[in-house]
Formats: C-alpha cells, sequence, structure tokens
C-alpha cells in the first residue's frame, strides 16, 4: 500500500478534533439509518468540603436507548461507603431522564464486577488474558 499521508499519534488531541471525528462518524450514521446517534455525555462529580475531588462517573447515552458507562472512581479513603453505588444510580437515573432503558460497561476481575452485579448488572462476554491473567467482563442492565 503506497499512501501519501500516514496517521500520526496524538497525546494530547484537540478537542475541536474530537468534536470533528464524532461528528462525521454520526453523519455516517445518519446516512445508513437516516438518523442521528445523538450521543450525549453524562459525567457526574462528588467534592467533599474542601472542594476536593473524591468520587467521578462518566458516560455517555444515545437515542437509541443505551448508556455507557465508561468510568467510575472512588478515592480509596471514600470506599465502601455508598458513593459508588450513589454514582452508578445517579447517570442511570439521568440517561433514564433521556430516554435510556439500558446500560453496559466492562471491568476487569480485579476491579469491580461483583460491584457491578450487586447493581443488577449480568456478565453478556468477557475476555480471558486481557490484563496480565485478567479477565475483562462486558456486563449489561435493562434500566
Amino acid at each position: 500500500m503506497n499512501l501519501l499521508y500516514k496517521p500520526e499519534l496524538e497525546s494530547t488531541p484537540k478537542k475541536e478534533d474530537l468534536d470533528r471525528l464524532r461528528f462525521e462518524i454520526d453523519q455516517n450514521n445518519i446516512a445508513v439509518t437516516g438518523t442521528s446517534t445523538g450521543n450525549k455525555d453524562i459525567v457526574l462529580f462528588i467534592r467533599n468540603s474542601k472542594n476536593n475531588l473524591i468520587a467521578g462517573v462518566q458516560g455517555d447515552y444515545n437515542t437509541s436507548g443505551w448508556l455507557y458507562i465508561c468510568c467510575i472512581w472512588v478515592s480509596e479513603e471514600y470506599r465502601s461507603q455508598g458513593y459508588g453505588t450513589l454514582l452508578i444510580r445517579c447517570i442511570e437515573s439521568e440517561a433514564k431522564k433521556n430516554g435510556c432503558t439500558n446500560s453496559y460497561l466492562n471491568t476487569i476481575e480485579f476491579q469491580a464486577p461483583e460491584f457491578y452485579k450487586r447493581l443488577g448488572y449480568h456478565v453478556f462476554a468477557s475476555l480471558e488474558n486481557f490484563h496480565q491473567n485478567y479477565t475483562k467482563y462486558f456486563l449489561k442492565k435493562n434500566l
């Protein structure tokens, strides 16, 4: 293959370039299906009394009715106090307000698969030996 242009790795891409990438993908979705997927970000943070970030969750949802939770974090000193559950419930609630009926996420076996199962998520796929010898799980839930 003799191409004139080559990919370049950008460790800090510009927001406008990322927006363009999303826009162009959506234009293709519209061309094929007649409608936009309408992806929208949802980000929730919890801050302590000193306004320090202690927890957060990030995801996005679309007009197909799916919430994707891409990451959740709770500072170690605040874990096992209900903040993770609160964040999941809040992001699911916000997604439901915007028409979502389903949610999905992924986690590695040393992270939190049992946490998500307790919140009603079910494993639908896995990748063995994903990170070292750990399995990555893909989970989903009806909202």
